[in-house]
């Protein structure tokens, strides 16, 4: 069906649509070349957080950019968090482009936009969870051991390809809290 929106604005406008379930938006939606932003709060160990989104209309190859100011997140690389910014990392931009081509070989696109939603909205809840629980405490250190990470520039895509081409791709992908791909209902 064609809607007469343009194609790249189409997309941004669905994957931010199927986002509605998890935010709760605060500002208009606002196109800025090829993203789309917005500002949205989330919940984060009930506690609203605001946070601002940019959905690009590449999403299938650009993973969605968060980024939080709040007090408590440590903008250091250390902690996944640009240090200009507030941006979060949240995934490995090589994972995301994998992923979601291999969904996107058995599933229609609906399913596969609304499973990449779910895992970004995951993924960046959970690192911003990791923030809070850290300031909550007081804990001021480094990233904790058990907390699962991939390195940081260059040494991460490195460290990830060794691990897709010794056949890992699955277990790369359970471990990265990403939920499976949602069959529409009734098929």
């Amino acid at each position: 069906m064609n809607t007469g929106i343009p194609a790249d604005l189409e997309e941004m406008l669905s994957f931010a649509w199927a986002m509605r379930h998890d935010l709760q938006f605060t500002s208009s939606w606002k196109r800025h070349f090829s993203t789309l932003n917005f500002s949205a709060n989330v919940m984060i160990s009930n506690v609203w957080v605001p946070c601002c989104f940019g959905i690009p209309s590449q999403w299938r190859n650009i993973p969605p950019t968060i980024s939080c100011s709040e007090h408590w997140v440590r903008c250091e690389e250390d902690w996944h968090i640009s240090s200009d910014q507030g941006e979060l990392c949240w995934v490995l931009s090589n994972l995301w482009q994998d992923a979601i081509a291999s969904w996107a070989e058995t599933n229609p696109l609906e399913v596969v936009r609304e499973s990449a939603v779910a895992w970004c909205i995951a993924s960046s809840k959970e690192l911003l969870k990791k923030h809070l629980e850290a300031h909550r405490h007081a804990y001021f250190g480094p990233w904790l051991p058990e907390w699962p990470q991939w390195p940081h520039g260059p040494e991460a895509a490195a460290q990830y390809e060794k691990m897709k081409h010794r056949g890992e791709f699955d277990r790369i992908l359970t471990a990265s809290v990403m939920p499976p791909p949602r069959k529409p209902k009734g098929k």
